[in-house]
């Protein structure tokens, strides 16, 4: 998790971890996470829009 203001160091941890979650994938692998997670966020986007859209 990242501190409360978020900085330099909150961002390293955050390439810190993704590194670690994926130096053994193969590069499918490494598309097929990169592909499901980008979808993640455009709906958490979309959501957020429309949420946003509502008030």
């Amino acid at each position: 998790m990242t501190s409360e203001h978020f900085s330099v160091e909150d961002i390293h941890k955050i390439r810190r971890d993704n590194y670690e979650k994926t130096k053994n994938l193969s590069h499918a692998e490494l598309i097929e996470n990169t592909n499901r997670r980008a979808e993640a966020a455009k709906k958490r986007l979309l959501q957020l829009k429309q949420k946003k859209a509502a008030e």
